[in-house]
């Protein structure tokens, strides 16, 4: 755990960076309940009132209600996101509108991220945050792409955990915000930490029956419970994604831990069951029709659309940025073999 530049001279992007307008071929679109179809641009969400006079800690501008009011939500009070459904059904939308919500509203003395991307091919983009908002290994890539590099970052993060844990019960301090209040120059407050996980099940399920595969990623699932079940007191939350919604997958462990979560559209109702414990899913639309569920309520949501050419101009706007870059490093993990 490191001491923070405070970044003193960095400025909040700028929504003319968003598009007012996305032309029907660039984007996916759901229907609505009237067979009439919809796109719920990022800058008109992160432009609306609810966003903009939201006092959450960590508000995330999901989408719009199919009343067309911004649906916007505390990710610190959640305090973790599972996304789930089948493949190309706005899974990835979702992410991306968790972390442009998170860089608007968000300076990097207040917000990291890690990244965990084993297919390698969703989060390149966001290796631009580099010494702004990632929280990374030493020596180690932005954007974690490899099963062992995920299981060193995860345990890193456990250690990171634990740490600010001594600090609170030496203080006798209860959570993050009344450490940061309390914390007697700006360098010592802690940054929320949010760790995105692309496709949780490739990094769960053992590839073939080598006992180091088994090993490294029950460490990994280890990890994640962990983090999960006490990580919210200190600020470190996490958003898990699969497309892989199983009972393999998503066990009731992981469904005990994450209680707020979106759906995008299922194969099958079973699918459903697994992500909501209720069917439905299985008959929304795709292209980023989904169904918010927070404790017990849900509701069905237009999801916030940012284009990759969008994340493009923001990320490059954050790595322009020239105000002192300070990485964010994890704690090495302990080596130890556990007993």
């Amino acid at each position: 755990m490191e001491k923070e530049n405070t970044f003193a001279d960095y400025q909040l992007p700028p929504l003319d960076l968003l598009d007012e307008y996305i032309p029907e071929d660039k984007v996916s679109e759901g229907k609505i309940a009237n067979g009439r179809r919809a796109v719920v641009r990022m800058r008109s969400v992160l432009g609306d009132d609810a966003f903009r006079n939201c006092k959450a800690e960590l508000p995330v501008a999901i989408g719009r209600t199919f009343g067309n009011k911004v649906k916007v939500f505390d990710l610190a009070k959640a305090p973790h996101l599972l996304i789930a459904g089948a493949t190309k059904q706005g899974k990835t939308v979702a992410i991306n509108a968790v972390v442009a919500s998170l860089l608007y509203s968000k300076r990097p003395s207040e917000l990291k991220f890690v990244f965990l991307d084993p297919k390698g091919c969703e989060f390149s983009a966001y290796s631009r945050l580099g010494g702004h908002y990632l929280a990374t290994l030493s020596g180690e890539n932005p954007i974690v792409q490899t099963k062992d590099q995920a299981g060193k970052t995860l345990e890193a993060l456990c250690e990171e955990m634990e740490a600010r844990y001594s600090h609170l019960s030496v203080g006798s301090i209860s959570n993050i915000v009344e450490y940061n209040k309390q914390a007697s120059t700006p360098q010592e407050r802690w940054p929320y930490i949010v760790t995105i996980i692309d496709e949780y099940a490739d990094l769960t399920i053992p590839a073939g029956r080598e006992e180091e595969s088994r090993y490294i990623s029950r460490e990994i699932t280890e990890s994640i419970i962990r983090l999960a079940q006490k990580g919210r007191a200190v600020g470190i939350h996490i958003i898990l994604a699969t497309q892989r919604p199983s009972k393999k997958v998503i066990t009731d462990s992981i469904k005990a831990t994450f209680p707020t979560r979106i759906a995008v559209r299922t194969m099958t109702r079973a699918d459903s069951r697994v992500i909501l414990d209720s069917p439905g899913a299985e008959n929304l639309a795709g292209g980023g029709d989904m169904i918010f569920k927070i404790d017990t309520e849900t509701e069905r949501i237009q999801g916030s659309y940012i284009s990759p050419e969008e994340i493009n101009r923001l990320t490059t706007y954050v790595e322009s940025q020239s105000c002192k870059k300070t990485p964010y490093t994890l704690p090495e993990p302990d080596s130890a073999p556990k007993a």
